[in-house]
């Protein structure tokens, strides 16, 4: 319990004591904008967005899916 405590007052949650009101949280006037950097995705680190990764996309209409991602090649049961 203390663990998770301690990362949301490093996200810059505030507990408030008990004064009348009940408990409870707040966020802190310099609570951080973003997250730190150890957290951020490096933007290098991304898929190169080619034809073969589009080809491979699930294509969904609302919850439906129009177009399975999976490679159907992979799954072919004739051996082919």
């Amino acid at each position: 319990m203390s663990a998770i405590r301690t990362a949301l007052e490093t996200a810059g949650v505030e507990f408030i004591p008990e004064n009348g009101g009940g408990a409870g949280v707040r966020l802190r006037k310099d609570a951080p904008i973003t997250p730190p950097m150890s957290v951020q995705a490096d933007p290098d680190e991304a898929p190169d967005l080619t034809d073969a990764f589009f080809d491979q996309a699930e294509i969904r209409e609302g919850d439906r899916v129009i177009r399975s991602g999976r490679d159907r090649r992979a799954n072919r049961k004739d051996g082919a």
